[in-house]
């Protein structure tokens, strides 16, 4: 997920945590809410997608703009759970908390044997 991050104010802060709160419901009806912290790391990420690093200075009046990036198990959810929203939940320096809400997230997954088979394909003219 790309986010800006903007400080309004006259003084500095830094963005010190993000999570990935997503709300489901179990087949029960039960309302479920799982939190995944933000990693900087993994291999499973494409090279193009370069993630926040934490803690993030936000100069006074100022902005930084960056990739939040979750992992997401394959069988973190169980079987017939319907998600309801995503919502990413940053926390500054100052003790305050904004939440921004994702109506559509892209998975994003490199296939490095993709991009061989292009180049392969590829010729010189």
């Amino acid at each position: 997920m790309k986010i800006l991050a903007v400080n309004p104010t006259d003084r500095d802060a830094a963005v010190v945590s993000a999570d990935l709160h997503i709300a489901y419901t179990l087949q029960s009806g039960h309302a479920m809410t799982v939190k995944v912290r933000h990693e900087t790391t993994g291999d499973a990420f494409p090279t193009e997608v370069e993630a926040l690093d934490l803690p993030a200075r936000l100069q006074a009046n100022g902005a930084v703009a960056g990739w939040l990036t979750f992992r997401l198990p394959a069988d973190l959810f169980p079987a017939g759970a319907g998600i309801h929203r995503y919502d990413a939940v940053l926390q500054d320096s100052r003790g305050i908390a904004a939440t921004v809400s994702a109506s559509v997230l892209r998975e994003a997954v490199h296939d490095q044997r993709a991009d061989d088979q292009e180049t392969a394909g590829e010729t010189d003219t």
